[in-house]
């Protein structure tokens, strides 16, 4: 008997999950906000520029332009500078569990929040996008998110929660 209702509710949970009803099931990880500047800055300052140019020679020149376009990139995910995050501002730096090497830029994940300290957590959920590594090390969470996509889904800026997401 205990067996029947056991597998009855597993068919009910089941079924739940696939047809969605607004829910996300996925995978359970944190989340945390950055601030802007969401785009590195490209812009090197002439006099800084001249200094360092004074002291490389000609040998050294490929690393030159290497460690520039290295270091000022827009993000970690090719193709994505000012014009080219989404418009609606929901965008994530991906965490190193599901950086995935690089595989996970342009990704979108179907995100809410589950807790948190002091209830933070909004109704509903969103859709976001991968466009950058994150930055700090070690990661403070699974997920780093814009301010206005932490915003859609948290009462609390600047909190640590459990999100729930899917691809």
């Amino acid at each position: 008997m205990a067996r029947k209702v056991f597998d009855e509710m597993l068919v009910v949970a089941v079924l739940l999950c696939f047809f969605g009803l607004g829910e996300v099931c996925g995978d359970v990880g944190t989340a945390t906000s950055y601030d802007p500047p969401y785009i590195r800055e490209r812009l090197i300052s002439c006099s800084i520029l001249f200094d360092f140019w004074k002291q490389v020679n000609a040998c050294d020149l490929m690393y030159v332009f290497f460690f520039f376009d290295f270091y000022f990139s827009a993000t970690k995910c090719p193709g994505y500078d000012q014009d080219r995050l989404p418009g609606n501002g929901l965008f994530v730096a991906a965490g190193d569990g599901i950086w995935d090497n690089g595989a996970a830029c342009g990704r979108k994940y179907q995100l809410r929040c589950l807790s948190g300290v002091g209830r933070p957590c909004k109704d509903g959920s969103i859709v976001v996008e991968v466009v950058d590594f994150c930055r700090v090390r070690p990661c403070p969470s699974t997920l780093v998110l814009s301010n206005r996509a932490f915003d859609a889904v948290s009462k609390i800026p600047h909190a640590r929660i459990n999100v729930e997401f899917a691809q």
